[in-house]
């Protein structure tokens, strides 16, 4: 039974992950994160949930992190997965990967890239999810901050 809540919030955390609502400081979180990982010469990046770290430095990377860390806290506490139970729980993005369809329900144009979410618990039980979608690097002269954004 462990397993199936584990793949519930692995399937949550993937899901807001890629949204359109998935924002850091008022952008979208993988546009930000995919500048970040450009300016820093790669194309992936990995996000620490249990420790609130990223494998880059860049404010928005961090900031995704420690965000997501929260929203995995709050998941397992409702599946009743205790949090040291976690040793691995992790978000790693790849940023212009081989285009494939993206799912009918994510839609956005460019570049491909792919999101795995894996946890793991100390029980050896693994969840894994992934999914590939489309994201324009963000461009602070072009794209708008969201309203919903505090100023």
């Amino acid at each position: 039974m462990a397993i199936k809540r584990l793949r519930n919030v692995a399937a949550g955390l993937l899901s807001s992950f890629v949204s359109r609502n998935n924002d850091v400081e008022g952008y979208w979180a993988p546009g930000l994160l995919y500048a970040a990982a450009s300016a820093a010469g790669s194309n992936a990046l990995c996000l620490d949930l249990l420790g609130g770290e990223a494998t880059l430095s860049a404010p928005a990377a961090v900031t995704a992190a420690r965000n997501y860390r929260e929203f995995l806290r709050r998941a397992l506490r409702r599946e009743g997965i205790p949090i040291d139970q976690m040793v691995q729980a992790q978000v790693e993005l790849r940023f212009d990967t081989p285009a494939r369809p993206v799912s009918g329900h994510y839609c956005s144009g460019g570049e491909p890239f792919d999101c795995t979410v894996v946890l793991r618990l100390a029980g050896g039980a693994v969840a894994k999810r992934d999914e590939h979608g489309r994201c324009r690097r963000h461009d602070p002269s072009s794209f708008a901050r969201s309203a919903r954004a505090p100023a």
